[in-house]
C-alpha cells in the first residue's frame, strides 16, 4: 500500500511555485518544512513527466521544426 504524506493539490501548488522561478526551494522549505531534496525529487519528476492537466506547467511535446527549401 503506498503512502502519500502530500496531497496531490499541495503538492501541485508548491510545484508550480518552484516552476514558477519567483520562489527558491530554500525558500519553499524553510516556509514549508519539507526536505528540499524532496522538493528537488518532485521538480525533478516533473520536468520529465508533467503535471496533470489541472495545472498550467502541464509537460509540453516538443518536436523538431521542420525546414523547408
Amino acid at each position: 500500500m503506498s503512502y502519500n504524506k502530500y496531497s496531490k493539490e499541495q503538492k501541485e501548488k508548491i510545484l508550480s511555485r518552484i516552476l514558477s522561478g519567483e520562489e527558491s526551494i530554500s525558500d519553499i522549505h524553510k516556509e514549508t518544512g519539507i526536505n528540499a531534496n524532496t522538493l528537488y525529487r518532485w521538480r525533478d519528476e516533473v520536468k520529465r513527466t508533467g503535471l496533470s492537466s489541472t495545472t498550467k506547467y502541464k509537460k509540453q511535446k516538443i518536436g523538431v521544426p521542420k525546414i523547408n527549401f
